[in-house]
């Protein structure tokens, strides 16, 4: 994603995906890390968002969305997913580049295409990374991986911020949309989970891009 092509939906879709908590205030220098913009530039665009409704500001501490910045990055997110769906789907283009070019569909096409487009392809539930296309209304909450305590289980439901090679280390410990991962233990800034019975071991920063839900043990 190129400078000229960042806008303000982008702004407040990666607000709302790299939050940690719905109060907690994301940190400006995330942003900054994500996009790899300037701290001047990552400031004035906030302001932008403040001016606009979509976010709240407190200086040293960080930005939160408003209701309507929340639903702002909702329809964000939901036109992303259908066409990350069509692209992989139906033009079998690679999983690895339908994220970037889903990006790009998700602001060249009216609401009104897109919409027309989910219907004709089934009305789809989740995007091939199995994020859910329609907002979930059980009130469960999305963790990074590495957040979740020894013993706990979970279930994953995406991969953010997508990379080649997160994408392959994903697949390499057999972690895909809906598999189930038992966290052991939290050492020497690695995390080691079970997978089918099988032991796995990667580091903290690339477990903070995998997403997942607990689950009961009788899930």
């Amino acid at each position: 994603m190129t400078k000229t092509t960042v806008s303000v939906e982008d702004y407040v879709g990666a607000i709302y995906r790299l939050k940690s908590g719905e109060e907690e205030p994301l940190p400006l220098a995330v942003l900054q890390e994500y996009f790899g913009f300037s701290p001047i530039s990552i400031h004035e665009m906030v302001q932008k968002l403040v001016q606009r409704g979509l976010a709240d500001y407190q200086p040293y501490h960080g930005v939160t969305l408003t209701a309507s910045g929340n639903e702002t990055a909702l329809a964000l997110i939901r036109r992303h997913r259908i066409w990350e769906w069509f692209l992989a789907s139906e033009l079998l283009v690679d999983l690895e580049k339908v994220h970037t070019l889903a990006g790009e569909l998700e602001h060249a096409a009216p609401d009104w295409v897109t919409e027309r487009l989910f219907v004709n392809l089934g009305k789809p539930e989740a995007c091939p990374h199995g994020s859910q296309i329609s907002a979930s209304e059980d009130g469960m909450v999305e963790k990074q991986l590495s957040k979740f305590l020894t013993g706990k289980r979970v279930i994953m439901t995406r991969l953010f911020p997508k990379t080649g090679e997160r994408i392959a280390l994903i697949k390499s410990c057999s972690i895909f949309p809906g598999q189930i991962i038992l966290i052991k233990n939290h050492a020497n800034l690695n995390l080691q989970f079970i997978v089918d019975g099988n032991p796995y071991q990667i580091p903290l920063a690339d477990a903070e891009c995998i997403w997942g839900l607990e689950v009961s043990d009788e899930s």
